[in-house]
């Protein structure tokens, strides 16, 4: 079900240009992690590996849908919501 969260996530942020702006606001002042709590998306980020993996999205699709993860230097592996919180 997580799993699923997390293609839903990146189907909006590929797909709501507001809502995408709205989770890079959230993510520049730290807090991403309570605004996806906020809109319902429960995962982690291997949960969010996943997805991305069944998508067919590539490595490189955190630049393009904000820095979901958290870029090549965040912990990834990181239990609970993506920025670990």
């Amino acid at each position: 079900m997580a799993k699923q969260s997390a293609k839903e996530f990146l189907g909006r942020l590929a797909q709501d240009a507001s809502f995408r702006d709205a989770f890079a606001k959230a993510k520049e002042a730290g807090n991403h992690g309570s605004f996806l709590d906020d809109s319902g998306f429960r995962f982690d980020t291997a949960e969010l590996e996943q997805a991305r993996e069944e998508l067919g999205l590539d490595a490189d699709v955190e630049d393009d849908l904000g820095d979901v993860v958290g870029g090549a230097g965040g912990d990834q592996s990181a239990p609970g919501p993506i920025c670990g919180c």
